[in-house]
């Protein structure tokens, strides 16, 4: 005799229930919320569910990506409010300081991913002409650009503390404490 509908749907409504709650903590009013919108995707994209076997998995990942949305919302924002950049670390955040050591960090970056951040991150260029003149993949092309600047990232991390406005501009860049770097 096949399960009822009705309470495998309660089934799935109380792990997805309990699941929320636990991860946020006991905040079951939250919980509650979010376990609304993990049915309304739910209801919005049960006509693409081919295989009721895997039912379960679906459910699991699609409270996973409401969570993880959630979440997102709640990171805090930087505080800028009180920060007085000093005059040199303003000057260094302008178009010669960091824009100047990231083009030096470039130099230092594995031959294909500086051709990378060079064509679409410094000239411009659009991701596809990247692709064709480097002789690539769109996909290797996007490759390339994360772990180069994930490598810039961390170069800059290690000589500077840069302060980005709303927009996540640099707003000023101050050497850390353990830094040898001129750029800032």
């Amino acid at each position: 005799m096949p399960p009822d509908p009705a309470s495998t749907w309660l089934s799935v409504a109380d792990q997805v229930q309990r699941h929320l709650t636990a991860a946020l903590r006991g905040d079951r009013a939250t919980a509650d919320d979010l376990a609304q919108e993990v049915f309304l995707r739910l209801r919005r994209s049960l006509p693409t569910l081919r295989h009721l076997d895997r039912l379960g998995a679906w459910v699991r990942r699609l409270t996973r990506s409401v969570l993880i949305d959630h979440l997102r919302r709640q990171r805090p924002m930087q505080d800028l409010t009180g920060y007085e950049p000093s005059s040199a670390a303003v000057a260094a955040a302008g178009p010669d300081g960091l824009a100047t050591f990231v083009r030096d960090q470039v130099d230092h970056l594995p031959t294909h991913e500086a051709a990378a951040i060079r064509l679409v991150g410094l000239a411009g260029a659009a991701p596809q002409d990247a692709a064709r003149t480097l002789g690539i993949t769109h996909g290797a092309l996007k490759a390339r650009l994360r772990r180069g600047r994930g490598r810039l990232r961390q170069a800059i991390d290690r000589c500077c503390a840069v302060v980005l406005d709303g927009r996540g501009a640099p707003l000023a860049c101050e050497p850390t404490a353990a830094s040898t770097c001129t750029s800032c």
